[in-house]
């Protein structure tokens, strides 16, 4: 258990390394002005952010089950 947290901090940790190499870029998008001007470019990272949990929160369901499912077919 420990090794998987570890390795989902190491995952997270390094995605979010790439994120200040973006954000630099000279050339901001139109879009991008518009949405944060309005406050809207908050409502997109939450939606990002919620699909990503909900992504991860499956991941993590289903390995629990998957383990579940091989224990019991060591033990028959």
């Amino acid at each position: 258990m420990k090794r998987k947290l570890f390795l989902f901090s190491l995952l997270v940790g390094l995605l979010a390394a790439g994120f200040p190499a973006v954000a630099q870029d000279a050339d901001s998008p139109e879009m991008a002005d518009i949405l944060r001007s309005n406050g809207k470019i908050y409502i997109v990272l939450i939606t990002v952010l919620m699909v990503f949990a909900g992504i991860a929160g499956f991941l993590f369901f289903l390995e629990k089950r998957i383990s579940k499912l091989e224990k019991n077919l060591k033990n028959k």
